[in-house]
């Protein structure tokens, strides 16, 4: 009778599994596709006087120190080998609202024409103009310089000779005295 249990038993659950209803699959349930229009961007209003002085303002905006008369300091925007190569950069200088000189230095033997921006009163003038000045012109290389530095241009006066600050000596640590052995 065992043989007959241990036979039947695997067909008893065949049967109570076909007797069963199969489950349904779910669904899935999907967030329904929204189609919208969105309405064109609106024209940006004018720049009101009250705008542009309030933003001129603005302490994050830094300005642009202007140029003056006689000013020490000065932005070197090229320096090129050929004399006639230095118009292009004095017109592009001078289109941007930039007043130029053209100063021509000797370099270990080697004659240089150096398109120069004159006319900041301090180094920090000079230095605050800088970044305006590349962007202005596209030049990335242009650095600042002084009328001490270099010999003034034909017509201008030549900046002050000052003696050197005298730059004292670091003082010298004296060597450790030998050790005396203990009596």
């Amino acid at each position: 009778m065992l043989k007959k249990t241990l036979s039947l038993t695997p067909l008893l659950l065949f049967a109570a599994c076909a007797t069963r209803p199969a489950p349904q699959p779910v669904a899935e349930e999907t967030a329904p596709v929204v189609i919208t229009e969105s309405a064109p961007p609106a024209p940006a209003a004018p720049a009101t006087e009250t705008d542009s002085s309030a933003n001129a303002d603005a302490p994050d905006a830094p300005q642009k120190p202007a140029q003056t008369e006689g000013g020490r300091f000065r932005i070197s925007v090229a320096s090129l080998e050929n004399a006639e190569s230095t118009g292009a950069w004095v017109k592009k200088a001078e289109a941007a609202g930039y007043r130029t000189e053209v100063l021509e230095v000797v370099i270990d033997g080697k004659s240089w024409h150096r398109v120069l921006l004159p006319g900041y009163a301090s180094l920090a003038d000079a230095q605050a103009a800088l970044p305006f000045v590349q962007q202005d012109l596209a030049a990335p290389g242009a650095w600042v310089t002084s009328r001490r530095r270099a010999p003034a241009p034909d017509g201008a006066p030549a900046a002050p000779a000052t003696p050197p600050a005298e730059i004292p000596a670091p003082p010298v640590p004296e060597p450790p005295a030998p050790e005396q052995p203990a009596n």
